[in-house]
């Protein structure tokens, strides 16, 4: 029988570096605990090795043989697939100096109401990008975050109309006029919409998947007006009041998260978008960032 390996077909092409070779969506279950509680989840993996020296290809099977063995072994964690990295490139034999490894999971965060003390969860999807080169290890996140946001200038308009109204009843007692805005509702309204966050940030070796709910909900504080879950009369009264008191155009957003996040420890660097999906307008109003 005739044996036919197309590896060992060469051209001279073969001497050309490729910047990465390897797969991409590799799906495979997990076993991840956080603060003590052990879970099986989906995560999906790219994995490659850059290829620096003469050859037909890289030996992609090992990597993921690699993969399969290490979430075999253990829990994942982020100092676990940093620890994978320099194997991808050992595996290869001299074909490869660096390796990359994306991943992407959803992850629970564990958040209570604002009046009710109920719990709920936000499940918040997640992308890692590690790269192994020169021997040191780079990591990113990214994720997006939601958030209500009330357009300062909307509710000083608002403002300015109750205002104008109340003054044309100026001879009324404190009990008539209770009595007729109770009747008349609101004059005017501000405009508020769902925003949204875009946050991608390089980590320090220290930080781990259970510091990520620390992240998130340091974040929702700094805004001030997280988007909820589950809501009773009580929640819903307080999201109100919320937005009244943190007003906010897309620059506003920007700045405090700039000020929290540079205060983030285990937080090295990154950049940040944040959308404001008006409800005034049919475009959206944007705000970029870096800290």
């Amino acid at each position: 029988m005739i044996t036919v390996d197309a590896m060992k077909k060469s051209s001279e092409t073969d001497q050309i570096p490729l910047k990465w070779v390897g797969m991409e969506k590799v799906l495979v279950p997990v076993h991840l605990e956080l603060a003590g509680v052990k879970s099986n989840i989906i995560a999906e993996f790219d994995i490659f090795v850059n290829l620096v020296n003469p050859s037909k290809g890289i030996h992609m099977s090992r990597l993921y043989e690699l993969l399969i063995q290490y979430i075999q072994r253990e829990s994942l964690s982020l100092a676990g697939i940093r620890g994978l990295l320099e194997n991808l490139v050992s595996s290869q034999n001299g074909l490869s100096t660096d390796a990359k490894i994306g991943m992407s999971l959803v992850l629970p965060v564990t958040v209570k109401t604002l009046k009710s003390e109920k719990n709920y969860f936000k499940s918040v999807p997640l992308q890692f990008s590690f790269i192994f080169n020169s021997a040191a290890v780079t990591t990113e996140m990214k994720f997006r975050l939601d958030y209500s946001s009330t357009c300062p200038q909307s509710a000083a308009l608002a403002h300015q109309l109750t205002i104008a109204e109340l003054e044309k009843h100026s001879s009324f007692s404190g009990a008539e006029l209770t009595s007729w805005y109770a009747q008349r509702g609101f004059i005017a309204t501000p405009h508020a919409q769902r925003s949204e966050l875009d946050l991608s940030v390089v980590l320090s070796n220290e930080f781990e998947l259970g510091n990520f709910a620390d992240v998130f909900l340091g974040i929702e504080h700094a805004l001030g007006t997280p988007t909820q879950g589950i809501v009773k009369r009580e929640d819903e009264q307080e999201f109100a009041r919320l937005n009244a008191a943190n007003l906010m155009f897309c620059e506003d957003a920007a700045r405090k998260l700039t000020v929290f996040l540079k205060t983030a420890p285990q937080l090295r660097s990154g950049q940040g978008k944040v959308s404001h999906l008006e409800s005034l307008h049919s475009h959206n109003a944007v705000a970029y960032f870096e800290f």
